[in-house]
């Protein structure tokens, strides 16, 4: 549930413009989600999410296209093309959750000079031998119990002392987009009292 409606997804636009719209399906085809994909202005994304709304409250769970303008039916045939040719899909480490087949992007042979896991070895070393919901190497970071969700990102020992968005630790910090910098910029910090909603999320 989220705000007292049934779950439904609004799905990333820019995947979609690369992939198609069909890269979504699988959520109300397998697990009969509603699911809208949407761009990324004020205006577009509000009406992603009200349509996500409508179909979950109705009880609908079919994939809708709220990006006509860059995605289309089969995605871009150019783009999808480039990568194909330059990258295979391999089973990939991700970070807390672990390997899982056929998830992500390795570069093809002609292109393996470039690949940075060839010539920083010794990091994605690091990055393999990373355990599930655990960090690589012996870093006291939390940021893939943060992107469990079994972990608040002011829960973690490093927030906002040492980590902050001058001087990240972890992933989640570095990104614009991470759990952590997102919770720095909405004003959560060290010892202040969490909303009423955030409290109430996680046991």
């Amino acid at each position: 549930m989220c705000l007292g409606l049934p779950m439904r997804v609004v799905a990333p636009g820019h995947v979609a413009t690369v992939a198609g719209p069909e890269e979504w399906a699988f959520l109300p085809e397998r697990h009969a989600l509603p699911a809208v994909v949407a761009p990324f202005t004020p205006g577009g994304l509000a009406r992603a999410l009200r349509r996500a709304a409508e179909l979950a409250v109705a009880g609908e769970a079919r994939l809708e296209n709220a990006y006509p303008a860059a995605v289309r039916p089969g995605g871009n045939p150019t783009a999808r093309a480039l990568l194909a040719e330059v990258f295979e899909v391999v089973k990939v480490p991700w970070r807390g959750i672990g390997r899982l087949p056929a998830s992500g992007y390795a570069l093809r042979g002609p292109y393996l000079e470039r690949d940075a896991r060839l010539r920083l070895a010794h990091l994605a070393a690091e990055e393999e031998d990373a355990e599930p919901g655990g960090m690589p190497g012996a870093c006291a970071c939390a940021c893939a119990e943060v992107i469990l969700g079994r972990r608040y990102p002011d829960a973690c020992p490093l927030y906002g002392r040492p980590c902050t968005p001058a001087t990240p630790v972890g992933p989640c910090m570095v990104s614009a987009e991470g759990a952590c910098r997102i919770w720095w910029a909405a004003g959560a910090r060290p010892g202040r009292r969490r909303p009423r909603r955030a409290r109430e999320a996680l046991p």
